[in-house]
């Protein structure tokens, strides 16, 4: 597989062109969950398909995402980008607030470590931004992590253009992780070319609209995207169905295209789509980079169709700066 590397922090990194993101894995992590060897042969067959980034998250289970990582993949060179910054309490319960406090920051750090059974984190990333907290504490908290050996590369998920640059100025921000896809092109605007002058990452999450733009999804009404709310997943339909058209008069799976798209907007991007499903992990990992008259036509077909519904709902939103 072909690969992306960033150069911002204060070493390189490289990593596959196609990650996957674990989420969706998170139902089935725990230790009594009937699916969760099958998961851990999912991971390992991800790595046979030429996938090395794999995205996950204290909050998973919690904790039992970065255990799933670490038991399916104990030895393999793979990397993991972890995150921190959601308040768990004592008992284990996620309480819906952020806390991205240097101590709770290396305090998580060390929880991380053990679950994945690593000496060191590959990506540190601040999973949500913490108001209570200036960006220059969680920086330099991940900064001595880094000088102490324990982190090697620093992150931010869904911070403002403001926020990177003061965090990259305190410690060498890597790769920052948000939501982009052909239906949330936000990043466009200020992101992307923010990266692209300071040789960040960009890891896209939800590339493929959490499975509407493959085909796969289907209406939730509890889905934290109203775009696949019953009313506006209908009103979108006329938008997937123009994807899927166009993903087969070129033979490739609409999947393989929304990805293909996103590659060929910059060398500096990463989609980690997500996936419990190893056949579809498989064909996502092949997909590539799309010719410059691909995307103007793509982008032109897109362009006719309105988006129905905002990319989160207000309390999601509502934990995103800006």
């Amino acid at each position: 597989m072909d690969t992306r590397t960033f150069t911002a922090g204060r070493t390189p990194l490289t990593v596959s062109q196609v990650g996957l993101g674990c989420t969706s894995m998170t139902p089935h992590s725990y230790p009594d969950s009937p699916r969760r060897a099958e998961m851990v042969e999912v991971l390992r067959g991800a790595v046979d398909a030429g996938i090395d980034f794999f995205d996950t998250s204290e909050i998973q289970g919690p904790y039992t995402g970065e255990q799933l990582l670490g038991d399916a993949l104990p030895t393999s060179d793979v990397t993991i980008l972890t995150k921190f910054g959601w308040d768990i309490d004592a008992s284990g319960t996620p309480t819906g607030k952020v806390n991205s406090r240097p101590e709770v920051i290396r305090r998580s750090a060390e929880g991380s470590l053990r679950r994945l059974g690593r000496d060191h984190l590959d990506i540190y990333m601040q999973h949500r931004v913490d108001p209570e907290v200036p960006i220059e504490e969680v920086a330099g908290a991940v900064g001595e992590l880094i000088d102490a050996g324990k982190v090697t590369h620093f992150g931010l998920s869904e911070a403002s253009p403001e926020l990177i640059r003061r965090a990259h100025a305190e410690c060498p921000v890597t790769v920052i992780e948000h939501e982009y896809s052909l239906w949330s092109r936000e990043p466009e605007e200020e992101l992307l070319p923010l990266t692209r002058e300071l040789g960040i990452g960009f890891a896209a999450y939800s590339p493929l609209g959490k499975g509407f733009l493959a085909g796969s999804a289907q209406p939730n009404d509890d889905s934290s995207s109203p775009r696949l709310h019953a009313e506006n997943f209908a009103a979108n339909k006329a938008l997937g169905d123009a994807v899927k058209d166009f993903a087969a008069a070129r033979e490739v799976t609409p999947a393989q295209l929304a990805l293909g798209w996103i590659l060929a907007r910059s060398e500096n991007i990463v989609p980690i789509p997500g996936s419990t499903n190893l056949e579809r992990i498989r064909s996502n990992a092949e997909a590539r980079p799309l010719d410059e008259e691909t995307v103007a036509e793509l982008d032109r077909v897109i362009a006719q169709h309105r988006v129905h519904g905002n990319r989160y709902t207000d309390k999601h939103l509502s934990y995103i700066p800006g």
